[in-house]
């Protein structure tokens, strides 16, 4: 299912309406956030997705050129109308990949990406795709090239299977010279993360000139950045 859209000087959204769409929906259904995922997780699968994905392309494919008007918080961030969508995932949560590749890189990484996803019995449960513009600066996720999101429940799999799975994702990357955003990986090895972003030093360059004392830090900073 692909979809685009372009900005357009038209006032067809009332300003309540748009500050609305800021904000996520409180309930689910007439009921609250909590109670509805904690209702849909015992049905939500591997094989519920790929109905609701068969689905949607169905419903795609019979509003094929249609044309609609949306605020752009309603585009760029759909899941907002369903909140706490993470709790789908259970008490263990997820692991999320997005990685960016070059238009030439993308399809065969996808490929394999996925492949390896079916593999280990991971498919991926979301699996977005965008179209990116090239930016220079240094530790900027985009390019010129599409990223991919790829994520699964950490219970579906065993610690040692979850690493083995994550390593090999990560080989895969390499090997097409792609890179995954920072912010949402939390599994990321120092020595890869330097491969994919090799203007770190200028980070760290301006970070001790204007933070010698290291005020400012997360568990990312000290993790990627820091000497150990």
């Amino acid at each position: 299912v692909c979809e685009s859209a372009k900005f357009i000087d038209m006032d067809n959204s009332s300003l309540n309406n748009f500050k609305k769409s800021l904000k996520p929906n409180s309930k689910i259904f007439s009921l609250k956030p909590e109670s509805f995922w904690s209702l849909a997780r015992p049905f939500w699968n591997n094989s519920t997705c790929n109905l609701l994905n068969k689905s949607r392309s169905l419903r795609s494919s019979i509003l094929k050129g249609k044309k609609t008007f949306l605020s752009f918080p309603e585009y760029q961030y759909p899941y907002t109308k369903y909140p706490k969508f993470n709790l789908i995932y259970g008490d263990c949560g997820f692991i999320e990949f997005q990685i960016i590749f070059s238009k030439i890189n993308f399809p065969d990484a996808l490929e394999e990406l996925l492949t390896k996803s079916h593999h280990f019995g991971v498919p991926p449960w979301i699996c977005m795709m965008k179209k990116h513009k090239p930016d220079n600066s240094f530790l900027s996720f985009s390019g010129d090239g599409f990223s991919v999101s790829i994520n699964f429940p950490v219970s579906y799999l065993l610690p040692q299977l979850t690493e083995k799975y994550c390593n090999e994702i990560l080989e895969i990357i390499l090997k097409y010279n792609g890179k995954t955003y920072i912010s949402k990986s939390s599994y990321l090895p120092k020595s890869i993360f330097q491969e994919m972003y090799p203007n770190y030093k200028k980070i760290i360059s301006i970070k001790s000139k204007y933070d010698p004392n290291q005020i400012f830090y997360s568990d990312s900073t000290i993790r990627l950045f820091m000497d150990n």
